[in-house]
């Protein structure tokens, strides 16, 4: 399995698993399906109309679809078009930076060679042999493909070593409104920080913490933030297992 670490605008760093060629291509499929069942009912509806003017709205509507269909999705769902949604895959850039228009066109210029010309053979190859995972599309944009789910209950777990908390009796009962998005976030905070012990780092778990008070209503943070976000995961196990 291989990771990818992106910086956050706070300084710390998120590690995501990249996305495998085999998701990728799956994502292909469920678009390649979705855009040919779109173009079916635009046909039909096309032919039913009563005057002669179906090549012209071909032209006007199903060219344009077949051609721009992901630049579009992944312009419109940042970074995803429906088959990375369906599969929680997205486009990210390297440095952590937002995705920019010009990244995106980018991507999609290069699937010529990548994918139609090659039929897919180029793009294989270099997501496979890659360190990033990246198609040539990819390295021109400087972006990659990671997956967005994956096992956060087991993470969360593994992160406390827990084995049985069944005398437990959690301090913070409202870090139940978090997702376990949120959560996987804060382990990913407290994982780096115990990696890296650097004042970048150590802001970034200082910040959390506040951010964490103030959403649950906590009038002081805790002079130790990282064992305050360690209590609030272990909560938030307890509490939603």
């Amino acid at each position: 399995m291989k990771t990818i670490d992106l910086s956050t605008s706070q300084n710390a760093t998120i590690t995501y698993e990249l996305a495998p060629l085999g998701l990728r291509i799956l994502a292909f499929i469920i678009d390649a399906v979705l855009i040919s069942l779109m173009v079916g009912l635009l046909e039909l509806i096309i032919n039913l109309l009563p005057f002669e003017a179906t090549d012209f709205l071909e032209y006007l509507l199903i060219i344009p679809l077949l051609s721009f269909y992901s630049l579009l999705c992944e312009s419109i769902f940042s970074g995803q078009t429906i088959g990375k949604i369906a599969l929680g895959l997205k486009v990210v850039k390297i440095n952590g930076h937002r995705l920019e228009l010009f990244d995106l066109v980018m991507r999609w210029a290069f699937r010529m060679i990548d994918i139609w010309f090659s039929a897919g053979s180029i793009a294989s190859v270099l997501i496979v042999t890659s360190d990033n995972n990246q198609r040539l599309g990819d390295m021109i944009s400087n972006t990659t493909v990671i997956k967005l789910r994956s096992g956060m209950s087991i993470n969360l777990d593994d992160l406390l070593k827990i084995n049985t908390l069944q005398d437990y009796q959690p301090q913070y009962p409202e870090v139940r409104k978090f997702s376990e998005s949120d959560m996987l976030l804060v382990k990913h905070v407290m994982e780096r920080y115990q990696r890296y012990k650097n004042m970048a780092h150590k802001q970034a778990v200082e910040e959390c913490a506040i951010k964490l008070c103030q959403e649950m209503g906590v009038r002081e943070t805790p002079a130790d933030s990282y064992e305050f976000l360690r209590t609030a995961v272990k909560d938030y196990i307890v509490l939603t297992r």
